[in-house]
């Protein structure tokens, strides 16, 4: 086998090959007890799963859509880490924005997509077959 520079000063590691990978036979543990609780359609989101992320997708998992600022003033964060974290959520489609003009003044509204509510209430239950595991 191959040593291949680590990234450990001094040390190497053995080069990985396809070869080398699937030459064991010694059987891989998926990790699962007997007690597993998974739900077949709940699934871990890490873009989800971040804290601010997570609140921003429940309060509009409960609302036909919230204004920026109610938003801002629920999470008590700045404008631009509030517009950050809406950006991920925009970007993989789980949040629509809208923006509505009244006596002069853009506000924007935003709301949970399908998939948006989707990917949160699955988010929610592999969040709730963890902590049922533990009891």
């Amino acid at each position: 086998m191959t040593e291949t520079p680590c990234p450990v000063p001094g040390r190497s590691s053995p080069a990985f090959s396809a070869s080398s990978r699937s030459s064991s036979t010694r059987p891989r543990s998926t990790g699962r007890s007997a007690r597993d609780t998974t739900v077949p359609d709940a699934e871990f989101n890490p873009l989800i799963h971040a804290p601010i992320r997570l609140r921003i997708s429940a309060m509009l998992s409960q609302a036909k859509g919230i204004e920026f600022g109610e938003i801002q003033s629920r999470l008590d964060i700045s404008k631009s880490a509030l517009s950050k974290h809406l950006s991920q959520l925009i970007d993989a489609g789980y949040v629509d924005e809208t923006s509505i003009v009244r006596l002069g003044r853009s506000r924007q509204w935003l709301s949970l997509t399908p998939a948006g509510l989707s990917a949160y209430r699955s988010h929610l239950a592999a969040l709730r077959s963890i902590i049922d595991a533990d009891d």
